[in-house]
């Protein structure tokens, strides 16, 4: 199958005539010799990519669409989101755009990978119609690249940063295991050595609760919130969940809750982070 096959049957406007294509290479520090390789699928795996990539020293995106691919070091592309164009600034060096990433697209983000018959040339950025015919789909995998798998709910120990990907991607192989149990977890602020013991109680068990902090980086927590307005929002990039007990669904909160209070009192928590 063509890429924008594909594409089109997630929305019809998305069609060749109407994207440019961008097949993102390591490069080297905006072209400074003296500069180390820059490698854009390492900062798609770190969360800097869409701020890279909206940077561009030739006035490439010129449509209204914009496909990303990365190059996945298999022969291959990874495909990092369909944007659209919504403004243009010609800065110093360069022009600054706001693209506008499409949710639609989030699903297959870092697992659809495609095959590009176009050899490497000088340019990076292709008119859709151009490329169209040349690009293929090679695989679309279970879990999105550099997503751990889950290594079962003894060993869960996932920094923010890989939380949030599980959660963004919707990633089944979290999803259903995280979903169908509730209990206690721990958080632990790697830069502050600080920890807080917490419930997951809701009807999505640890999956609902742990989305509450991926979307938010405090869950509500009081100290939490106090801590991160202190630092900043960024700090929540030090935290690591695990688990330090599961609970059936139909588990009562108020059997958890007295679990809850053991935990705390064993770990001291109330002189940490959490508040009660």
């Amino acid at each position: 199958m063509k890429l924008f096959t594909l594409l089109a049957s997630i929305d019809p406007a998305i069609t060749p005539h109407a994207c440019k294509v961008y097949l993102h290479q390591p490069v080297r520090d905006r072209g400074v010799e003296a500069q180390p390789w820059m490698y854009p699928l390492d900062m798609w795996k770190d969360g800097t990519f869409e701020e890279f990539q909206s940077f561009q020293t030739t006035n490439h995106f010129t449509a209204e669409y914009l496909v990303s691919l990365i190059y996945n070091d298999q022969g291959g592309y990874m495909f990092a989101g369909v944007f659209r164009r919504r403004g243009m600034t010609a800065e110093s060096g360069g022009f600054s755009y706001h693209l506008e990433r499409l949710p639609d697209f989030d699903e297959l983000d870092g697992r659809l990978h495609v095959l590009c018959s176009e050899k490497n040339g000088r340019t990076a950025c292709y008119l859709g119609a151009t490329l169209a015919d040349r690009l293929s789909l090679q695989k679309i995998t279970e879990h999105k690249l550099g997503t751990p798998e889950f290594p079962g709910y003894r060993s869960v120990r996932v920094r923010k940063a890989d939380l949030d990907r599980i959660i963004k991607a919707q990633d089944v192989g979290w999803r259903g295991p995280l979903s169908k149990v509730k209990g206690i977890y721990l958080i632990s602020d790697m830069a502050k050595n600080l920890v807080y013991v917490g419930m997951a109680s809701g009807a999505n068990g640890f999956w609902g609760r742990w989305s509450c902090y991926s979307r938010s980086g405090h869950g509500g927590n009081r100290k939490m919130i106090k801590l991160l307005d202190e630092l900043s929002d960024g700090h929540a990039e030090n935290f690591v969940f695990s688990i330090l007990e599961i609970a059936d669904l139909n588990t009562s909160d108020e059997s958890l809750e007295k679990r809850e209070i053991h935990w705390k009192e064993l770990l001291h928590t109330r002189v940490s982070l959490n508040g009660n």
